[in-house]
């Protein structure tokens, strides 16, 4: 029973540490800020700009089979013959820009007059913030529910330490997942809307303002 208590101990203890690490060095998920809306520029019209990178690569390719034999010409077993050969692949990028500048996802659509899209952005990421603060207390409060399991097993309380325990891996994992989550609706590249519906915007807002240009740019490079 000691043994399976100081596994345990031993395994929470760096689950502890790792979250530690993970608000010491300031790469964690947690309490992450709502992107900043910069309003600019004012001037231009408005583009998707997708940007398709085209590259090459090699990579092994299985070409044929060796048959093995031993000294009396018995089939003794196979293996596989490989050859490097050249691949293509292509990546490919949406951009919202304005004017050949990149702009946040709700200031497009409000430049589009589309204020209702940049109000719906701006209230999930509201919800975003809100759902990473109460994540963030949910691995906190799980990482000392650990660590105050240590001493209910030190005071030989083991079945209480083990819930104890339990229960705090529980909040610090669910914790540590839901704020990855929020975190990732943060981060200013994510799209809440789809690059179909951005593209409409820019055209029907280019149209109205005069601007010759559609709402989908393409531009190629090649590597």
């Amino acid at each position: 029973m000691r043994s399976e208590i100081n596994v345990f101990q031993a395994s929470t203890r760096l689950l502890v540490l790792v979250l530690l690490g993970f608000f010491l060095v300031g790469c964690s998920p947690f309490l992450v800020q709502k992107p900043e809306r910069t309003g600019e520029p004012t001037e231009g019209p408005l583009r998707v700009h997708m940007h398709t990178e085209h590259y090459t690569y090699y990579a092994q390719e299985r070409v044929g089979q060796t048959v093995h034999r031993d000294n009396t010409g018995a089939a003794v077993g196979t293996s596989d013959v490989y050859q490097d050969v050249v691949r293509e692949g292509e990546h490919t990028t949406y951009e919202l820009q304005r004017s050949e500048i990149l702009v946040d996802e709700a200031d497009f659509y409000a430049f589009a007059g589309h204020n209702d899209v940049a109000d719906d952005i701006d209230a999930q990421r509201d919800r975003s913030v809100t759902i990473n603060r109460i994540a963030s207390g949910a691995t906190l409060v799980g990482a000392a529910a650990i660590i105050s399991s240590y001493f209910l097993f030190a005071s030989e309380n083991s079945s209480l330490g083990y819930g104890v325990a339990m229960g705090g891996l529980v909040f610090a994992i669910g914790g540590y997942y839901g704020a990855s989550i929020s975190a990732a609706m943060l981060d200013p590249t994510y799209r809440h809307t789809s690059n179909e519906q951005a593209e409409q915007a820019a055209g029907s807002y280019n149209t109205d303002q005069g601007y010759n240009e559609p709402g989908l740019v393409h531009t190629e490079t090649v590597r």
